[in-house]
């Protein structure tokens, strides 16, 4: 009985842990931690998804907004609401155009290195003045949260 107790407890997480989510997705892209009450706008090759979103991080790091495209179509989640829309033509490579409060900003990844993309909105400082930037991590496995 221990071993079969033991077996489990090495076997169980190992096939629960290991099982890959985002295997149909082209790629997913969640917006997290730092937003404040910020407005978001969103273009994806072109395509505008996302118009002056307002956005607001949560206690776990994630601010309610994410963009997955998979071989049934583009799901837009937000605020607990999923909207589906056409796919869009995407290759290897995916441009993305993000406003944060009205300021653009464009990103470019090959998504052979990853599909996941994790937006972040956070406080840097520089000397005695600080700023806010909008940075991109691009993941092969998405992130775990305890």
């Amino acid at each position: 009985m221990k071993t079969f107790i033991l077996i489990l407890f090495f076997v169980l997480p190992n096939y629960c842990f290991s099982q890959n989510l985002n295997v149909f997705s082209e790629f997913h892209l969640v917006f997290g931690e730092g937003f404040r009450n910020d407005l978001v706008s969103v273009k994806i090759a072109g395509v505008n998804l996302a118009n002056n979103v307002r956005l607001e991080s949560g206690m776990i790091g994630f601010a309610s907004f994410s963009i997955d495209q998979n071989k049934s179509g583009l799901n837009i989640f937000l605020h607990g609401e999923d909207q589906k829309r056409k796919k869009i033509p995407v290759g290897n490579m995916l441009e993305i155009y993000i406003s944060v409060n009205n300021i653009w900003r464009r990103f470019a990844f090959d998504l052979t290195k990853g599909k996941i993309l994790y937006a972040q909105y956070n406080s840097m400082a520089f000397g005695w003045t600080g700023f806010k930037v909008l940075t991109i991590k691009q993941q092969t496995h998405p992130a775990v949260f305890f």
